[in-house]
C-alpha cells in the first residue's frame, strides 16, 4: 500500500520500486535517488526521507548488492519538523501534494553528485565503506 502510493506519486519520473522495505528509486548517473518510508512498529504512522545511494557501494562491498540503505537520509519536513503521518492519511494524500512535500529532501540528496562526495559525507561508522569508495576511479 505504501510502496504503491510512492510509486504512483512519482509515476513517469523514472522511479521504480526497490526490493527492500518501502523504497522507491530514481537513477541519476552513478547515483540513485531514494525515497524511503519508515513505518512504525504498530503499522500506524510513517516518516519519509530521501537519500543518495551510489552504485559504487555495490562495487566496494558485494554484501550490499541490490539493496538500498539510507546512510545519508534527508528527512521530509513539514512546517520545519520531521513529517509524521498516519498511513491512512499518507495513502489518501494527493500525489501532487506528496511530490511537493518530498521535493526539498530530494533536492538535498541531489547535492551528493558522486561516490566520492557520498564517501566524504559518511560518518565514522561507515568509514570502511567510504575508504573503499574513495579507491574507486572517478568518472
Amino acid at each position: 500500500m505504501v510502496k504503491d502510493k510512492l510509486q504512483a506519486a512519482f509515476a513517469g519520473e523514472g522511479v521504480s520500486l526497490a526490493a527492500n522495505d518501502a523504497v522507491v528509486i530514481r537513477p541519476r548517473g552513478g547515483i540513485v535517488d531514494g525515497i524511503s518510508a519508515l513505518i512504525d512498529d504498530y503499522g500506524t504512522y510513517l516518516t519519509l526521507s530521501s537519500f543518495p545511494w551510489p552504485k559504487a557501494v555495490w562495487q566496494a562491498d558485494k554484501n550490499w548488492k541490490g539493496s538500498y540503505y539510507p546512510m545519508l537520509p534527508f528527512p521530509v519536513l513539514k512546517d520545519g519538523k520531521r513529517w509524521l503521518v498516519s498511513i491512512d492519511e499518507f495513502v489518501h494524500l494527493e500525489n501532487g501534494q506528496l511530490r511537493e512535500l518530498i521535493a526539498p529532501a530530494l533536492e538535498m540528496a541531489a547535492q551528493v553528485r558522486d561516490s566520492h562526495q557520498f564517501a566524504g559525507a559518511l560518518g565514522g561508522d561507515w568509514r570502511q565503506v567510504a575508504e573503499k569508495l574513495q579507491r574507486l576511479p572517478s568518472k
